[in-house]
């Protein structure tokens, strides 16, 4: 892959994270029990779509 190109894909990345931070920051502040909910949800499925390969 080009450097250029894996550079950008790690800034868009970088981005990305930070967002996603950002954003359970805030939800995490003003709904604490849902979000531990859906991040429970989500490991879950990433859990089982990782043993399912």
């Amino acid at each position: 892959m080009d450097d250029a190109l894996r550079h950008r894909l790690d800034a868009a990345l970088l981005l990305l994270l930070a967002t996603f931070l950002l954003v359970l920051v805030v939800a995490v502040r003003t709904a604490r029990t849902e979000t531990i909910g859906v991040l429970v949800l989500v490991g879950l499925i990433a859990i089982s779509q990782y043993r399912s390969e």
